[in-house]
């Protein structure tokens, strides 16, 4: 068993998790505002979402998955969704 503690095999995954995420985000900026703090992804289409933890799958995968989302920042990323709560409503 390569980790004796399930605890520090863990710690190691989201160390790993994060290390790529940050990694891809390197040179990208909100597709709104141009930042480039807090970047977030945003499923262009939440129909053809598959899951949110891309960054654990092969790079193929992640690449295909990744073409459906923009990035923005945070603030961005929040009032794109309340909009689009907002229009479901009268749609």
């Amino acid at each position: 068993m390569p980790y004796a503690d399930i605890r520090v095999q863990r710690q190691f995954q989201r160390e790993w998790h994060a290390a790529r995420r940050r990694a891809w985000f390197v040179g990208k900026a909100c597709a709104v505002c141009g930042t480039h703090q807090q970047l977030h992804l945003h499923h262009k289409n939440p129909e053809t979402k598959c899951s949110h933890k891309v960054f654990s799958w092969r790079r193929t995968r992640r690449d295909a998955e990744l073409a459906k989302c923009e990035v923005l920042c945070r603030s961005c990323h929040v009032r794109t969704h309340v909009i689009m709560r907002h229009l479901q409503r009268y749609y």
